[in-house]
Formats: structure tokens, sequence, C-alpha cells
């Protein structure tokens, strides 16, 4: 295991081999107790203490801090391994002149199912600038809060089922 938190700590994935790989994926999912595909820090902390791996907690939340791209306090298999998330894709998608920052009229023209006044309401509710844009951490929470949402409401259907 120490060799996986080593090829993690410096960013060396690229050169992990399929054991090494394979290896991660079983202890990631290990931490992920919820199974909701993402691992907190106290997740990673624990399964890498069970493992013998004595490493300091501020490594562990640097590792975090620098991974978590949808900057939701989590990491998915995707971050943890270095790869685009579906935020960073959506996010380059909506961004049509690539300028890093979305607009009424970006927004628009992908967000069919939303009306012209729904998406100046989400501009506008998490447009913390006041710029009339969403730049990346703007859009993240957006879409986690968008993400919180969908499970409060998911427990809520499964607690009156």
């Amino acid at each position: 295991m120490s060799t996986g938190y080593y090829i993690i700590k410096n960013r060396k994935l690229k050169d992990a081999d399929k054991t090494t790989m394979t290896r991660l994926q079983k202890y990631f999912k290990r931490a992920d107790k919820d199974k909701d595909g993402e691992i907190s820090v106290d997740d990673w902390m624990e399964v890498l203490a069970k493992s013998g791996v004595e490493v300091e907690r501020s490594d562990v939340e640097e590792m975090f801090k620098e991974n978590d791209k949808d900057l939701d306090g989590k990491l998915s298999w995707k971050e943890f391994i270095g790869e685009k998330t579906k935020i960073e894709v959506a996010f380059a998608t909506l961004d049509l002149n690539s300028d890093g920052k979305i607009s009424k009229e970006e927004f628009s023209k992908l967000a069919h199912n939303l009306s012209d006044e729904q998406v100046a309401a989400a501009i506008k509710k998490f447009d913390v600038s006041k710029d009339g844009k969403l730049d990346f951490k703007e859009f993240c929470a957006m879409m986690n809060n968008r993400k919180k949402k969908s499970l409060s409401e998911d427990g809520r259907k499964k607690s009156s089922e």
C-alpha cells in the first residue's frame, strides 16, 4: 500500500502498472463505505492506518485539496487517479469560447431544458463575482448544490417508502 500512496502523492499514476492500479482501486472501494463513489479524508486516513501506512494527515489533506476538482471536499475515483471529472468535462463543454467562464448565452445554447429565466436565476444565485458569468468555482458550487438536493430528495423518497 505504501507504493500506492507514494505514487498518488507524487502524481505518478501514469507510471503505475495494472497491479498497482487494481490494488489502489480495491483500497479506494474499501474506503468508500457508503458506496457513493467518493471518499473523504477521514475515509482514506482510516484505510491507510489499517494498511499500516504511516502518513501525516496534512499530507492527505493536501492531496485531497489538489485533486478535488469539483470542490466538494471528497474525491471520486477519477479525481483520485487524476482523470478529468464529469464536472470538468461539463464546464469545458458549456464554455464555448474557452474564456474560463460560462455566460448566460453559452449556458442557454446547451441547456435546452431550461428557460432563459431559469438560466438567469441560476447564474444570479451562484455568480459570486457578480460579473454575469460562472467561473469554474462558481459552476462547481452550482453543481454540488444540485447534487446535494438530489441526494436529500432521494433520502426523503426512501424514508417515505
